[in-house]
């Protein structure tokens, strides 16, 4: 999905409301999403930074638990290095 939701991370998953599937965000249980959907284009030239080994590539909507962080040099992402399970 891309769809950034008001915590920062890309909508990863559906919450079941009224019968409806709505995005949210497994990680903060956040349902909003953020009212600026243009961030795909503020991504130009930004790097996003694995939390757990420090990996750097660019920042992408599509990046595994992408959180984009407006005021920090980096955004954030996991890059696999402790596996997927």
């Amino acid at each position: 999905m891309n769809i950034i939701m008001k915590c920062g991370h890309t909508a990863n998953g559906f919450k079941i409301v009224d019968g409806k599937e709505i995005p949210c965000c497994i990680i903060c249980e956040c349902t909003e999403p953020s009212e600026d959907q243009t961030m795909v284009k503020k991504l130009d030239g930004r790097e996003a930074m694995c939390n757990y080994c420090g990996h750097k590539t660019q920042s992408k909507i599509d990046l595994p638990f992408f959180k984009y962080k407006l005021n920090e040099k980096y955004d954030e992402y996991y890059d696999g290095c402790f596996g997927w399970d």
